[in-house]
C-alpha cells in the first residue's frame, strides 16, 4: 500500500544523527513493535565523535528524518462531475503549500500517511463544493467562484492537518476543461467573420424602420382592427421573446468555448472608431454611437452594440483575468435581464454586484466615461430600460 508521506520524501528511515535541513526524530524499540519517543535533533546539531553510539545504541534506537523546508508543495487533482441535467465534468486542480509545525507528532504517525490524508481531505471538502457550481462559472468566473469555496473551507482544512503536524499555509484551486467545451471557439469565430459588420447594421435599420411603421398604423386602425393588430402585437412580442432565447443559446455556445482571455479576444474581437467618446443621452447607456446601431434595442439586433459597449469599456483594465471576469458579469448581466419574468433576481442581483464590486477598484486607473459606462451596464433597472429602448 502506497505511502505518500515517504513516498514525497517528508519523512524517511535514517540513522540517530543530525542530517542537513531535517528534523531527526530520534524513538527506542519497545518490545517487537512498539517505540517510545526520546528527542529530536534539530538541523545544525553538533555532536562529539562517539557520543551518538554511545547514547543510542543502533540495535535498540533508531532514528526518522523529517524535512524541516518551510516551503513545501504538494499537487492534488480530482475529478468532478457537477450536480446539473448535463453533468459536466472536468479536472479539478489543487495545489497544497505546507510546512511541518510539529516534527515529533508527524514521525509518529508516519505509518498512517498524514501527507495523504490531507491531500484526501482536501479532495472531498473543496470537490464537495466545486459539484455545487454552475457550469458557466466553471467556465467564465472559476477565480471568484473558487475564492469563495475556499473561504469557507480553508480553516477546515487547516485544523485538520495540524491534527497530523502539517502546516497547511495556503491551497490553490485550478481546473482543467475537456476538449469539446473548447472545441467550438475557433468555429464561433469563423461564423462571425463571414457577416460583415455593414450587414448587421443593414439588417437591425431594416427591423427598426418596419417597427418604426408598425406603431404609426396602429394609430390609424378602427376599433376592430385595433383589436387584430393588438393581437399581432402579442404574437410578435413572443416571436422577438423566443428569438431573445435562441440568441441568448447561441451566447451560450459561443462562450461555452472559451476557457482563457486570449479566446474570450478572439471572439468578441471589435474595431473601435478614432475619436473621443460621445456623450450618451438620457435612458441609454453610454458607450459607442458612431452609426445609430448602438441605441438599438437587443431584439434589433442592438446587441451587437451592447457587447461593443462592453468590451470597449473594459479594454483599459489591467490585468486579462480582471478584465476577463468583469466582462463575464456584465455579460451574464445582460443574459438575465433580457430572460425578464423568466430570468432569477437573485442571479441577476449576484451578477450585478460581483461586476460593481470588480470596477469599484478601478476607479483611478479608467476615464469618467468608461466608469459611467461600467455603472450603467452593472445595474439591473438602468440596463433594463436601455436594452428594451
Amino acid at each position: 500500500m502506497s505511502n505518500q508521506t515517504f513516498e514525497e520524501r517528508l519523512v524517511r528511515d535514517h540513522p540517530a544523527e543530525p542530517l542537513e535541513g531535517h528534523n531527526v526524530v530520534v524513538f527506542e524499540r519497545v518490545g517487537e513493535s512498539g517505540e517510545k519517543f526520546r528527542t529530536i535533533l534539530p538541523p545544525g546539531t553538533r555532536l562529539k565523535q562517539g557520543l551518538l553510539g554511545r547514547l543510542w545504541p543502533q540495535g535498540r534506537f533508531f532514528a526518522v528524518a523529517v524535512d524541516a523546508s518551510p516551503d513545501l508543495h504538494l499537487d492534488v487533482n480530482q475529478h468532478v462531475v457537477l450536480e446539473d441535467e448535463e453533468a459536466h465534468r472536468f479536472d479539478l486542480l489543487l495545489d497544497l503549500y505546507y510546512s511541518v509545525s510539529d516534527p515529533h507528532l508527524l514521525a509518529s504517525l508516519r505509518n498512517r500517511d498524514p501527507l495523504g490524508l490531507v491531500a484526501e481531505r482536501a479532495r472531498q471538502v473543496i470537490g464537495r463544493d466545486v459539484k455545487q457550481l454552475q457550469w458557466t462559472e466553471v467556465v467564465f468566473s472559476f477565480t471568484a467562484s473558487a475564492q469563495e469555496v475556499l473561504r469557507h473551507r480553508l480553516p477546515e482544512l487547516k485544523a485538520f492537518a495540524a491534527g497530523y503536524g502539517i502546516a497547511l499555509r495556503s491551497l490553490e484551486l485550478g481546473r482543467l476543461l475537456p476538449e469539446e467545451a473548447t472545441r467550438g471557439a475557433r468555429d464561433t469565430e469563423a461564423d462571425l467573420d463571414r457577416i460583415s459588420r455593414d450587414e448587421r447594421v443593414g439588417m437591425a435599420r431594416m427591423e427598426s424602420s418596419r417597427r418604426m411603421s408598425d406603431a404609426e398604423n396602429l394609430h390609424t386602425l378602427g376599433a376592430a382592427d385595433m383589436d387584430a393588430a393588438a393581437q399581432e402585437v402579442r404574437e410578435g412580442a413572443r416571436l422577438r421573446a423566443a428569438a431573445v432565447d435562441v440568441r441568448i443559446s447561441a451566447m451560450k455556445q459561443v462562450a461555452g468555448g472559451i476557457s482563457t482571455p486570449d479566446e474570450f479576444r478572439a471572439v468578441f474581437h471589435t474595431v473601435l472608431q478614432p475619436g473621443p467618446p460621445r456623450v450618451a443621452g438620457p435612458g441609454t447607456l453610454p458607450g459607442i454611437h458612431t452609426d445609430g446601431a448602438a441605441a438599438l434595442p437587443p431584439a434589433t439586433g442592438g446587441l451587437v452594440a451592447l457587447l461593443h459597449q462592453v468590451v470597449s469599456a473594459t479594454q483599459n483594465v489591467s490585468g486579462s483575468g480582471r478584465r476577463l471576469e468583469l466582462r463575464s458579469a456584465l455579460l451574464h448581466l445582460v443574459a438575465e435581464v433580457l430572460l425578464e419574468d423568466l430570468g432569477e433576481s437573485a442571479v441577476r442581483a449576484r451578477y450585478a454586484e460581483r461586476a460593481r464590486q470588480l470596477f469599484a477598484s478601478l476607479e483611478r486607473s479608467l476615464v469618467p466615461h468608461e466608469l459611467d459606462t461600467l455603472r450603467a451596464l452593472s445595474d439591473p433597472v438602468e440596463l433594463e430600460r436601455s436594452l428594451r429602448g
